[in-house]
């Protein structure tokens, strides 16, 4: 998938078969974006096919953290708006914290870092996160704050997902 979630086309192995399955893009993105429930589960039953019922937990099965009633309700739009996203929190260590580290400008990344610089910047968010939770909204002591994230919470799986630990 592309930064915006989507997925590229050159990364669709067998895009002649899935230009046949789903016709038109607008087909493949509502396939792809709608929700998944019994309904869905019946229609597929309904069908008679020979391949089997695609449901989110054969699709999902093997992913870590899959909790099934929590995929279903983000698929309703029930998600929570102040948890940052993994994207922005990546984004957040590799412009602010690495370079803050470094002590130098660049374009960084995680992955240029030894395990034992990620667990320093994984220190330094954790302290970030701590000071943020215990301190007036409009603090911007914490790189959080600076970032202009306030507000939004950061999970340790995210913090240990973005720094690959």
């Amino acid at each position: 998938m592309d930064e915006n979630g989507l997925l590229l086309r050159e990364d669709v192995i067998d895009t002649s078969y899935v230009e046949q399955l789903y016709i038109t893009p607008r087909n493949f993105l509502f396939q792809m974006n709608k929700v998944t429930d019994e309904k869905t589960e019946e229609a597929q039953k309904q069908e008679k096919s020979v391949t089997p019922i695609i449901t989110i937990d054969l699709i999902e099965k093997g992913t870590p953290e899959f909790d099934r009633k929590r995929l279903l309700l983000n698929e309703q739009g029930r998600v929570n708006k102040n948890l940052m996203t993994d994207l922005d929190l990546c984004r957040l260590i590799d412009g602010y914290y690495i370079p803050r580290m470094k002590g130098e400008e660049g374009p960084f990344s995680t992955y240029d870092l030894s395990r034992a610089e990620r667990g320093t910047v994984y220190e330094a968010i954790s302290r970030d996160i701590q000071r943020y939770r215990y301190s007036d909204a409009d603090d911007k002591r914490s790189l959080l704050g600076k970032a202009g994230l306030s507000g939004k919470t950061v999970t340790d799986s995210q913090l240990r997902r973005c720094l690959a630990i």
